[in-house]
């Protein structure tokens, strides 16, 4: 009886592979070979999953602008605008953009490309920016639960098809971060600077645009927003200097003026109700309730600076009433009805409109333990002001309260 021969198995080499451990975190997981293509590997692209190497590009500011950042996702435009920030070419292109922006936002400079700080900007910085404007400085903004909603959820869904207001809340979370950590404060402020840029290109661009002006009126009021609160924070790049105060002052303004002006004329509130409670009691009056409201009315004072008085009134009582639940524009829409002939005697430094703009000054302190991109302002006019009464002059004695209310505040 044969006896069955035992079967001879051939040892068989190993296919020779190259091993990486740049793979995506799926593709380890799942134990298969990843091909690294960015920014999704093939395999994660075939099964419709998030692959990691999406968010572990970096974008880099080192070297050719070009190479980088014409790939990164959700930056389709930035090339073409980091090559206009480069050649510092902000002039107004309309009435409006100039209008909301009435004066030269800090230059992206090309000798930053090489600060070994700024250089880190990458994708994982945006994601942290991001991260903050959601978790911190989206509770900064308001105490209303209403405005606070637009904050967490309207104006970040709106980031989702337009890259400048997301560049928009991107400087926010940035000047708010230069706010908190003084350490970095450079750091935060030079990328608030440049995602600031990059939107504001883009927002003067639809604003001088009719059919974008249309089609795009809520990212618009979005941006126009951030806008003036980025004016606010000038007082971190001045390091509350006396000299710029009066200026800044000026500048924010003319912002709010030319700001509102857009909406009146050129935004449809019926396109945007679910941010009605960013400008709640705004809607300019009708003919006929004009007509109601001014019938049988003694007629108030002829004088622009009585009327400006009567205005800082009006705001206190209003804080008054409102208390904890105080609103920044309260205080704001002071600037916007203010006369452009006070305006102008703000400008000039004239004695009288100082004297005004130093009471202003007083109730913008009040507010600034509560809101953080007004802080600054209160001690940096009173200080410019001082500087520029003449000691003689009756303007200076009622300059005394003012000063006396800034110094008395509980630091």
């Amino acid at each position: 009886m044969e006896t069955p021969s035992p079967t001879i198995c051939k040892k068989t080499s190993r296919r020779n592979h190259t091993k990486s451990r740049s793979g995506c975190s799926d593709c380890k997981r799942r134990r298969v070979k990843c091909d690294e293509a960015w920014p999704a590997c093939s395999h994660c692209a075939r099964r419709k999953v998030s692959c990691s190497l999406t968010r572990a590009k970096p974008l880099s500011l080192e070297g050719s602008p070009s190479s980088d950042l014409s790939h990164s996702p959700n930056r389709r435009h930035v090339r073409s605008v980091f090559e206009a920030i480069l050649m510092a070419n902000y002039s107004p292109k309309s009435d409006y953009g100039d209008a909301v922006m009435p004066y030269d936002t800090p230059k992206f400079e090309l000798s930053r490309l090489s600060d070994t700080n700024f250089s880190s900007l990458s994708n994982s910085r945006d994601q942290e920016l991001m991260h903050h404007f959601c978790t911190l400085t989206v509770h900064s903004m308001s105490t209303r639960s209403d405005v606070l909603h637009i904050w967490r959820t309207v104006i970040p869904q709106s980031c989702y098809e337009n890259d400048f207001v997301l560049h928009g809340i991107l400087a926010l979370s940035a000047a708010h971060k230069a706010y908190l950590l003084s350490g970095n404060r450079q750091l935060y402020l030079n990328l608030s600077d440049y995602h600031f840029n990059i939107g504001s290109e883009t927002f003067r661009s639809q604003l001088s645009d009719e059919d974008e002006r249309k089609r795009n009126q809520k990212p618009l009021f979005l941006f126009g927003g951030v806008v003036i609160i980025h004016i606010l924070t000038s007082t971190l790049r001045t390091h509350n200097s006396e000299t710029d105060a009066i200026e800044n002052l000026v500048r924010l303004a003319r912002a709010i003026k030319g700001f509102r002006v857009i909406i009146f004329s050129c935004l449809s509130w019926r396109a945007m109700t679910d941010l009605a409670a960013l400008d709640s009691g705004s809607r300019p009056f009708t003919s006929k309730e004009l007509a109601f409201q001014t019938k049988d009315v003694p007629p108030g004072p002829e004088n622009f600076y009585e009327k400006a008085t009567l205005g800082l009134k009006d705001i206190v009582n209003t804080l008054a009433a409102c208390g904890v639940f105080s609103e920044v524009g309260m205080v704001l829409r002071w600037l916007y009805f203010l006369d452009a002939d006070i305006l102008s005697d703000i400008e000039t430094l004239q004695p009288p409109a100082l004297l005004l703009v130093a009471y202003f000054a007083v109730i913008l302190a009040s507010m600034e333990k509560t809101v953080w991109y007004l802080n600054g302002w209160g001690d940096a006019i009173i200080r410019q002001v001082d500087q520029l009464l003449e000691e003689d002059s009756k303007e200076r004695s009622m300059f005394a309260w003012a000063k006396q209310q800034i110094s008395r505040r509980i630091p």
